[in-house]
């Protein structure tokens, strides 16, 4: 295919192409012709892009056509443009995963190579009242978002009885051969290893239904799921038990991560990296003993940090929040529950300035 005589340049109206959520993305696409060219349509696009150490993802997918017709030799051509912005994700560079705004301006040539100019900008909160977190809005999250953690455990009791059974099977049928064999050894060995992943699959999904025995039904309250960087969250953990009951203690543990994952099947690898983490034991909980009908409400206090990044979510590439609340019981199974949190910009205004000017300083640091 033949080279088109003309060249596109993109030029935004903010120099440092820094643009709010609640404002629309601006400026001005040029073309320079050499000679006469026929265009079946130039058109704008916008996306956000993920790139680092895990797979490649993108989204926000927005296009607009600026024009169609005939370009006349030795002119220049000037498109302005206004186009709407998402509320998120938002500009993110951190460890592992890093998000970025794409403008592309590209022009269809009959019998042609396509010219096509690309141009990076920042996207930060502005004045929304909503936050699309990557592939996932608020309201996905709500959704979504599971009552309790039944799911969960029954999956990996189902899953662990799975490789236990077949792992079993397999032993047994080699005993049964006399498993002298230093093939049949080793295959064994991997079966028994399967056999202890499945019997902990299962340890793992009927624990707490043990351990609400002793503690009876176990509630966790969040003052917010969904809060912003700066605020503070409390957590509080309520007891019913059908009898006196000891603890050790009660931990909760706020944690902030990025996972990304790179490759594909037996081939991925999974980068894991702790963005915060605080441990809060309530002073109340430490060597307690628990009274039918009179257990106390511990209650935990955080604060996220100024400069916490915003929950994000894309295939292979997150950066996630939650809360791990564990039950110390001496001599019986612990109770666990993980409460997921989404960080979003802060809904006020001014508190939203505030929060974007730290995150782009972290943005920053980061680089």
């Amino acid at each position: 295919m033949l080279s088109s005589d003309c060249d596109i340049s993109i030029e935004l109206d903010d120099p440092r192409r820094t643009f709010e959520a609640s404002q629309p993305l601006s400026g001005t696409v040029r073309v320079q012709v050499g000679e006469e060219v026929e265009c079946n349509g130039l058109s704008l696009h916008r996306h956000w892009e993920t790139h680092g150490r895990g797979n490649r993802a993108s989204g926000g997918e927005y296009s607009d056509v600026l024009f169609e017709g005939t370009w006349q030799p030795g002119r220049t051509y000037e498109y302005p443009f206004k186009m709407p912005l998402p509320p998120g994700p938002y500009t993110y560079h951190g460890h592992y995963i890093n998000v970025d705004w794409i403008l592309e301006a590209e022009a269809d040539i009959p019998w042609s190579l396509d010219p096509s100019a690309e141009k990076d900008f920042v996207l930060e909160p502005g004045d929304n009242d909503r936050y699309i977190a990557g592939s996932k809005t608020e309201q996905d999250f709500r959704e979504s978002r599971p009552d309790d953690d039944n799911l969960i455990l029954w999956g990996r009791v189902i899953l662990g009885g799975f490789f236990a059974l077949f792992s079993s099977g397999i032993i047994v049928g080699l005993l049964a051969m006399g498993g002298l064999y230093a093939g049949f050894l080793l295959f064994s060995a991997f079966t028994s290893l399967f056999l202890a992943i499945g019997l902990w699959l299962i340890y793992t999904g009927i624990r707490n239904v043990f351990a609400e025995q002793q503690l009876g039904d176990v509630d966790v309250e969040l003052s917010d799921a969904r809060p912003a960087p700066g605020e503070e969250l409390e957590c509080r953990v309520h007891m019913d038990p059908p009898d006196e009951v000891e603890l050790n203690q009660i931990t909760c543990d706020l944690m902030g991560y990025e996972r990304a994952q790179s490759g594909h099947g037996t081939d991925s690898t999974t980068y894991n990296q702790t963005i915060h983490q605080e441990e809060i034991i309530p002073d109340d909980s430490v060597s307690t003993t628990l009274r039918a009908s009179d257990a106390p409400t511990f209650a935990a206090r955080f604060r996220l940090p100024e400069s916490a990044p915003y929950s994000f979510n894309a295939s292979d590439n997150d950066v996630k929040w939650r809360l791990e609340v564990h039950v110390d019981i001496p001599g019986w199974p612990d109770w666990n529950h993980e409460e997921p949190l989404l960080v979003r910009p802060a809904p006020d205004e001014a508190q939203t300035s505030s929060a974007t000017s730290t995150q782009k300083n972290q943005n920053e640091m980061a680089w």
